[in-house]
């Protein structure tokens, strides 16, 4: 039976765990009985014991509050750390070989404690990444061509 929802409060993006009582018109018959794009009326409950309705979406449905905390660990986005730009150029790896700077990227991850079995997936959104970034280089490149000859 569900008892309960992960929501995002529009207002200030704010994840919650509520229960399913404190959503106004709402009766879900299965956890996939929401409309994950649709805003609904959610009570929220100030630590002095205020409360009041707020628009706020529906995440995911559950039986109990872990339930949907334990669901919510599985998923998480890769976060990774921000790399420093030198924009004069001290630090350049253009004659650095592909396998090192895959190793480094790896070390990197590593060190920001990503599960090992989540690497083959952050390489390959690092991968489409870079080549994403290539081609945005070479139309700027080519427009700039093209302006300059005209």
């Amino acid at each position: 039976m569900i008892t309960h929802a992960k929501v995002r409060y529009d207002d200030d993006r704010k994840l919650a765990v509520v229960d399913i009582r404190d959503i106004e018109n709402f009766h879900p018959e299965n956890a996939k009985d929401f409309k994950s794009k649709f805003f609904y009326s959610v009570k929220w409950t100030d630590p002095d014991g205020t409360s009041s309705f707020y628009r706020a979406r529906i995440l995911a449905l559950g039986e109990s509050e872990e339930d949907l905390e334990a669901e919510g660990r599985g998923r998480q986005r890769l976060r990774f750390e921000r790399m420093a730009y030198s924009p004069d150029g001290e630090d350049e790896d253009d004659d650095v070989e592909p396998e090192v700077l895959v190793y480094v990227v790896l070390r990197r991850l590593q060190r920001q404690g990503i599960p090992e079995t989540l690497m083959p997936a952050a390489l390959k959104q690092l991968n489409h990444f870079v080549v994403e970034k290539l081609a945005d280089l070479e139309r700027l490149a080519k427009r700039e061509k093209d302006t300059g000859n005209s």
